[in-house]
């Protein structure tokens, strides 16, 4: 088994059946291509590619042409992935469809935030649009490795939106 990943600490290096391949530039898409296939190119038959999270899906969706002829994937179409990732173009695809889901804000300043809080029902999740936006070290360390915060009240969300706009 070959764990690659750009965090040389992460769980799934925590096997004894793995062979741990460290990915120098793991947030550049194109070069996890170029590492994927150099990785595995000495190999003597295709392996098999886990997915273990949203950026590796989507940079596997991204290059899976390229990838297809040295790895075997099981992943669903890139429309799907991306409908899937992203939670704005999800929110977009389950309203089509009228299905029940909560409400959902795409909101990019403290203006348009301030123009809806009044009708928000608390308590509210906070999310980035793709979840590995707050993987970035800047939002790690500030926040720690977060999915989501659930914000109570109208006052701890404004509060929210100023240390997460930095």
């Amino acid at each position: 088994v070959i764990v690659m990943d750009g965090k040389s600490d992460d769980i799934a290096y925590h096997s004894k059946y793995v062979r741990p391949y460290y990915l120098e530039d793991y947030k550049n898409p194109a070069s996890v291509a170029e590492q994927i296939i150099d990785c595995t190119s000495t190999l003597p038959e295709k392996p098999v590619v886990l997915n273990t999270g949203d950026r590796w899906l989507l940079c596997l969706s991204e290059h899976r042409e390229v990838l297809d002829k040295h790895v075997h994937m099981v992943i669903p179409s890139s429309t799907s992935v991306n409908t899937v990732v992203d939670k704005h173009l999800f929110q977009q695809y389950t309203r089509g469809k009228n299905y029940s889901v909560p409400n959902s804000w795409e909101l990019s300043s403290i203006e348009q935030l301030q123009a809806i809080v009044e009708i928000m029902t608390f308590p509210v999740v906070v999310k980035p649009e793709c979840s590995h936006y707050w993987h970035a070290e800047d939002c790690v360390s500030e926040f720690g490795y977060t999915k989501a915060f659930v914000i109570n009240e109208r006052q701890e969300l404004l509060d929210l939106w100023t240390r997460l706009d930095k």
